[in-house]
C-alpha cells in the first residue's frame, strides 16, 4: 500500500485553493469550539448554551478566516520557493513559514516582523526536522561491506585453485 508521501502533489495553483479551503474549515471548528467554551463560561448559569452559541456563530468565522490567510500565503510562498529553488524538499516549507510569519506581522515595523518570521521558522523547522533527519537516513545508499580477498594460491586448494570436490 502506497503512503502518502508517494502520492504526487497537487500543482501550486490547485494547492493553494486546497489548502486555502481546509485551513478555513480547521480555523472555524476549532474556533467554534473554543468560542463556544469560552462564552459557556462567561455567561450566568440559565444562558450559558445560548451564550456559548452566539459568542461560537460571532467569532468562528473570524478565525476561520485568520487560518485560510495563513494557510493560504503559506503555501503560495512554499509553491514559489519551489519554483525558483527548482527542488521540492522540507526546507521549502521552512522557509515559506518564516516568509508568512514576516509578512503577517509587517505592520507593525521589521523588528516585530523579523521575530514572527523567525518564530515562524523555528516552528516549521522543529515540525519538519524528524523529517529532513529520517529522509537523510532513507536515501543515504547503504554502506557496502569490505570485499577481503584470500590468497588462493596455497591452504588447501591446488595449485590452480581447484580442491577437487565435484
Amino acid at each position: 500500500m502506497a503512503s502518502p508521501d508517494d502520492t504526487p502533489r497537487e500543482s501550486c495553483p490547485g494547492r493553494i485553493i486546497d489548502v486555502i479551503g481546509r485551513a478555513f474549515g480547521i480555523g472555524v471548528v476549532v474556533g467554534g469550539a473554543y468560542h463556544f467554551l469560552k462564552g459557556f463560561n462567561s455567561n450566568p448559569t440559565g444562558t450559558r448554551l445560548v451564550g456559548g452559541w452566539q459568542t461560537a456563530l460571532m467569532n468562528a468565522p473570524r478565525l476561520g478566516g485568520q487560518c485560510a490567510v495563513w494557510g493560504g500565503l503559506l503555501s503560495a510562498f512554499e509553491c514559489s520557493i519551489v519554483y525558483l529553488r527548482q527542488k521540492e524538499d522540507p526546507l521549502n516549507f521552512i522557509a515559506a513559514g518564516a516568509a508568512t510569519g514576516g509578512l503577517l506581522r509587517m505592520r507593525q515595523g521589521i523588528v516585530p516582523a523579523a521575530r514572527s518570521a523567525l518564530f515562524g521558522g523555528v516552528v516549521l523547522a522543529l515540525m519538519k526536522g524528524p523529517e529532513i533527519m529520517f529522509s537523510n537516513d532513507v536515501t543515504r545508499p547503504p554502506r557496502e561491506a569490505p570485499i577481503f580477498v584470500e590468497d588462493l594460491s596455497g591452504g588447501a586448494h591446488g595449485e590452480d585453485g581447484d580442491s577437487g570436490d565435484l
